[in-house]
């Protein structure tokens, strides 16, 4: 990666950390909207019989949607800004050309879209129904209907483990939509973009807890793609955080002129977790996942979400970092 690409990395990630905040502050405020739409909701249903529930369920999938969808617009809004700003070089490259985006437009692209095969409203559905539908099962099980379990059904609608689905569909709408706007921006701009990577977050996880960086999305840092359509649809999965990122031509390239100009310099943020998630260490660094990865001591990374196996692997030099996409 030239050093044109690695300045637009930085600068895009800087912007996607923005967005990250702001996908957990929304995520949080539609989890308490949530609740109290179901506190509402309990005031009018009764549950008689399973039309009842997926009543119910579908009112709150339906009511939870437009909130969603207008995070999908502003996520999408604040990625433009960052890669108009990159890729534009600050308005310094003249025949950069930004893509047009209405909110209304958005609003309804998220809403009507179909990701993996489901609509917005589909996938909030299933994620609300998840939790009360295993514990309807459990429940029959003890030879109880559901006519016996109306107290149970709405603590379990409202309970943490529905509304943590429900903020996973949240943050995976604001990660597509920044991703979006990345790619429509880079099919615009095709001419002076040669090749694409990702960028994933440094996170370091654990192999016990699964949480943090997966190692799918750590690997894909070291793949190169030669055009847009050739790049994994990003997210990869629920609460995924990577994107895509050009890999641009030479500053000469582009206008003619040698040598690069300045830019607001910036390094990548990384993340030292716990077992219980919470934040022990963090700092930045101009590397990759997986050059970062290789710094550490062995026992670190047997315990990181590469897990032991594939960590002795690459330290023995068996398979490449990169080769963990598809293992």
């Amino acid at each position: 990666m030239n050093k044109e690409s690695k300045i637009i990395q930085l600068k895009l990630l800087d912007k996607e950390t923005q967005i990250n905040e702001f996908s957990d502050k929304r995520s949080k405020q539609l989890s308490r909207a949530y609740k109290r739409e179901v506190s509402m909701l309990e005031q009018r249903i009764t549950f008689d019989s399973e039309e009842d529930l997926d009543k119910a369920i579908a009112t709150l999938a339906v009511d939870s949607a437009p909130a969603v969808a207008e995070s999908f617009s502003f996520a999408a809004f604040m990625s433009k800004e960052g890669i108009d700003s990159a890729l534009g070089w600050d308005g310094l490259y003249s025949g950069f050309k930004t893509a047009k985006m209405s909110q209304n437009q958005l609003i309804g692209l998220a809403l009507a879209e179909k990701i993996n095969g489901k609509t917005l409203t589909a996938h909030l559905d299933t994620a609300i129904g998840s939790q009360v539908r295993k514990d309807i099962a459990l429940a029959r099980i003890e030879g109880k209907g559901i006519n016996k379990m109306t107290s149970e059904i709405w603590r379990s609608l409202g309970g943490a483990a529905t509304r943590r689905e429900v903020e996973t569909i949240s943050r995976t709408y604001t990660a597509t939509a920044s991703s979006y706007a990345k790619r429509i921006t880079y099919e615009q701009n095709a001419d002076v973009i040669k090749g694409y990577s990702c960028c994933a977050t440094i996170e370091n996880g654990n192999f016990s807890t699964v949480r943090g960086t997966c190692p799918r999305c750590a690997a894909h840092e070291q793949q190169t793609y030669k055009t847009i359509a050739d790049v994994p649809a990003f997210p990869l999965h629920p609460n995924c955080r990577c994107f895509p990122t050009p890999i641009t031509k030479s500053w000469e390239e582009i206008i003619g002129k040698k040598g690069v100009p300045e830019m607001e310099k910036a390094n990548r943020p990384w993340t030292e977790r716990l077992k219980s998630g919470k934040r022990e260490d963090y700092g930045t660094t101009g590397e990759s996942y997986g050059d970062w990865w290789k710094t550490k001591p062995p026992s670190w990374q047997n315990s990181s979400t590469v897990g032991p196996t594939r960590a002795r692997m690459i330290r023995d030099d068996v398979i490449k970092f990169k080769d963990i996409v598809d293992r």
